[in-house]
Order: C-alpha cells, then structure tokens, then sequence
C-alpha cells in the first residue's frame, strides 16, 4: 500500500509513480542510549524506561510532479533523491503493578524529524519549501489500566495520543491549490470486557 499514490489519486486524476534512473537507497546511521529503573514501593512493583535516539538519514526518497503525461495520459509523480534528514528525541515510559489484580502502563515521545535542507513538494512556485517531514507528529503517547476483578474477568482502558503533523493538501483534493497544513492534535480511548469460558481441560474461549 502506497499512501504517496493513494493521496496523489484523491483528486480523480491517474497518477502513476515511477523511479528516478539514479534513484539510491536510503541508509541511516542510529545510535541510541537508554535506562532501566525497577522500584518497589509498599506494595507497588513499578518500572520506568527512559531512552534517548539519534538517525541520520541520507538519500532520503521524495516525490515530485513531472511535466506533461505519460504515453496514456496519466500523471508522473518520479521517486528521487532528496536531501538527508536527522530524526531525534526521548521515550519515557513507567509500569506499575498495584497489585495482582491491577497494573497499568503509560509512555509517552518526543521527536523532531527534519530534512537537512529544504524541500520543495509542490511545482507551485508559490507554495514555500519545508524542512519538516510529513505525517510525522512531534508527540505521541500511550496508556493502559488493566483490572482482572476475578479469575475469568478482565476490564481494560487503553488509548493512543498523536501530537499534531504537516500533511499536505494536493489542488483538486478539496482545495483548489497545494497546500500543507498542521493537523490537530487527537487522543482515542477504547475500553475492552473480556471473559475466559472453559471449554476442556486445555482449551478456553475469550
């Protein structure tokens, strides 16, 4: 699935994607550090992880409108080359089990995810460069509570933090010009009952 040529598409042209002749993979280079803290207090068994990264990225692949059709009459987005970039930020992330029946868990990132040099995603001339990646949020985070009030019984909450990202707008995909634009900030929750029915001896239904 390709969600460059699914978003290329939305506006009803036919878009086909081909690439560059000198087209180079794409390598990074990662380094990463991280701690591990185990605490128990009363009761409570706790666990907290806190981890730095660093990626350096080259030949990082973009896209780019060609002039003209191709011999059918679609549209040519080419996969290039385009400048590096460098993606780095924290994790930290904390566990605790309350009790046997009880534990919850939550983390949450920051990152920075940016080209070396700016890029131009548009042939529009007025459409200005960027050096931020695209459908990249800056924030995300996570969080569970799981309660097991009997054996066979399980209730849990979960949910899912994502920060606000630039995502662009092709013209013809509700707009009438390219544009990129900061999408809002969004969090969903799930809540989830789950119960364990035995069928023998050494199988069970959820």
């Amino acid at each position: 699935y390709d969600e460059d040529f699914h978003i290329a598409i939305v506006g009803g042209d036919r878009v086909v994607t081909v690439l560059a002749d000198d087209l180079r993979q794409e390598k990074s280079n990662s380094v990463s550090a991280s701690v591990d803290l185990y605490y128990t207090i009363g009761a409570v068994q706790t666990n907290f992880l806190f981890e730095g990264f660093y990626t350096d990225l080259s030949d990082v692949f973009a896209l780019r409108l060609l002039d003209g059709t191709d011999s059918k009459g679609n549209q040519v987005l080419e996969r290039y080359n385009g400048s590096g970039a460098t993606v780095w930020g924290f994790t930290a992330e904390g566990k605790a089990v309350w009790s046997s029946k009880l534990q919850s868990q939550m983390g949450f990132t920051f990152q920075r995810s940016r080209y070396k040099e700016l890029e131009y995603w548009s042939e529009d001339e007025n459409v200005p460069p960027v050096k931020r990646l695209f459908r990249t949020p800056d924030t995300y985070g996570y969080l569970t509570l799981k309660y097991n009030p009997t054996k066979p019984l399980s209730l849990s909450i979960s949910g899912t933090y994502t920060g606000s990202m630039l995502v662009q707008h092709l013209c013809g995909s509700g707009t009438d010009i390219d544009v990129a634009v900061e999408t809002p900030s969004f969090f969903d929750c799930d809540f989830k009952i789950g119960y364990d029915f035995k069928l023998m001896k050494f199988a069970c239904l959820e």
